[in-house]
């Protein structure tokens, strides 16, 4: 998305003159809202150049895609989070016992291994890999997670809480462990 108007040589690709706080679809997949420093934008999209659309069943609750979008999980009310293979159109693995309001799905995420990330009641993290259904569970983080990032090279997975906080897990696959660094705030509290 780019908008003309404050767009430069400099940064051709500018949509927003500051930190873009939430986005909206449409359902028809048209037309996106987003929201900046007290402005909202209205935007048209030209799907004639989409790759393919990905129909998906009706009735998901939560929606993520893969860092190389390869891959996208669904996670439906009766607690199967689904994940289909973008590329062949079908349903490549299903996640049974994920209820939404228990345990939200939170990330796709990987390097040489894909981890299907979701938060529990306990207020952990649990990471499942796709390929053989191996899991790692961190200890209770203290708040709610709502959102991770996954950072491949150094095998960490950053998790934002509810409290406005950030806990970085190193991965350790071999080990089986989800090991918690401490909390990262500002010093006026958390981020």
């Amino acid at each position: 998305l780019t908008d003309p108007a404050i767009s430069s040589d400099a940064s051709p690709n500018t949509a927003h003159r500051d930190y873009a706080h939430a986005i909206a679809f449409h359902p028809s997949g048209h037309q996106i809202a987003t929201s900046g420093y007290q402005v909202v934008k209205l935007w048209e999209r030209d799907l004639s150049g989409a790759m393919k659309l990905l129909p998906l069943p009706a009735g998901a609750v939560k929606v993520v895609s893969s860092d190389n979008q390869q891959l996208v999980a669904a996670q439906y009310p009766d607690g199967v989070i689904r994940v289909l293979n973008i590329a062949e159109n079908k349903v490549a693995n299903e996640q049974p016992g994920h209820d939404p309001g228990a345990s939200p799905l939170l990330g796709i995420h990987g390097g040489d291994v894909t981890w299907l990330t979701f938060g529990a009641a306990d207020l952990s993290v649990n990471l499942t890999k796709l390929s053989d259904g191996d899991q790692l569970k961190s200890e209770p983080l203290g708040a709610a997670a709502v959102q991770t990032v996954f950072h491949a090279a150094s095998n960490r997975l950053f998790v934002v809480l509810q409290d406005g906080s950030v806990r970085p897990l190193q991965l350790n696959a071999e080990a089986k462990s989800l090991t918690p660094a401490d909390a990262v705030k500002s010093d006026k509290g958390p981020i």
